[in-house]
């Protein structure tokens, strides 16, 4: 038994543990888990060593510790396969050998296809659009991604500074007010609930296309910035130029208060094709008010 069989073997237990319909879907299961093995084989993180086919068998089973959605299950252990070993297992073959709605949870996900598999003359411009339009289809990939996100977090000191950051900014200003309309702090993951609170949040901030969410997710965590990865966020601040190549995103933004009173802006410009370029970076001692030191504080404890 190789050390891959062993990881997968072990994982597989733990998940026994937390899926009661386990030995009913045991085949399918292992078909997912044979597919990551593979996809994963040659992969290994690079200051642990550890072998990267543990990331996705544990997503499972913080997926299992909140939903018996087997599409759900299946969709965690098979998340990274496409975008890490495209050649051999691509969109097309999860779509033909499991379910459309393992397909579209996984090509969610997927941040390094720039398109989705049934319409290829779709191209989304930045990844997140890619994910947000599907959120916005089935909250289910909100939740699929921010499991993958918890689970990324608790490894997040192994990556390079520039990803660190760039991760938690992600967190900050995407997933956690995703969390919040969703209410999964603590809570197991009722599918019909949780798309009747996103549908209600969609219909009060009159949100149409992705590019509104994305908006709206943004001035959301300026009005409320808590202590999730915070420290990260703040103490680097000053030294990481962001970008905004929307117009209309900016100007959006630039009305919200929360937003304005804490961002410096370095640069706007645009050019005879309206190109639109706006660099500006955020001011700790601005982000930092009086109830973020209080929770910065706390966080620090």
């Amino acid at each position: 038994m190789s050390g891959t069989d062993k990881i997968v073997e072990k994982y597989l237990w733990y998940l026994k543990n937390v899926y009661p319909f386990f030995e009913r879907d045991f085949s399918i299961i292992q078909k997912a888990s044979k597919v990551a093995q593979e996809a994963h084989k040659w992969q290994f993180r690079k200051l642990t060593g550890t072998a990267f086919i543990a990331h996705p068998l544990r997503v499972a089973i913080m997926v299992a510790e909140k939903t018996n959605d087997l599409t759900l299950i299946l969709a965690a252990i098979l998340h990274d396969v496409v975008e890490d070993s495209f050649e051999k297992f691509s969109m097309s073959y999860i779509y033909k050998n499991f379910w459309d709605e393992v397909w579209f949870l996984v090509d969610s996900v997927t941040a390094n296809i720039d398109y989705y598999y049934k319409n290829p003359k779709t191209i989304f411009e930045e990844k997140t659009d890619k994910f947000l339009y599907w959120v916005m289809k089935d909250i289910r990939c909100a939740f699929l991604k921010l499991m993958d996100r918890d689970h990324n977090n608790k490894t997040l000191e192994w990556l390079k500074i520039d990803k660190q950051i760039r991760k938690s900014f992600e967190t900050q200003a995407l997933y956690n007010p995703l969390k919040k309309i969703i209410w999964l702090d603590d809570k197991k993951f009722v599918y019909k609930e949780a798309q009747d609170r996103f549908i209600q949040y969609l219909k009060k901030k009159k949100i149409k296309n992705t590019e509104e969410l994305r908006s709206s997710l943004y001035q959301d965590v300026f009005e409320d910035l808590d202590s999730y990865n915070f420290q990260l966020f703040y103490y680097s601040s000053n030294n990481i130029v962001r970008k905004i190549e929307n117009k209309k995103m900016f100007e959006k933004l630039i009305e919200n208060n929360y937003f304005d009173n804490k961002v410096e802006i370095l640069s706007i410009t645009e050019d005879i094709y309206w190109n639109f370029n706006c660099l500006f970076r955020y001011e700790k001692g601005k982000i930092c008010c009086q109830d973020v030191k209080m929770k910065v504080s706390n966080f620090q404890g």
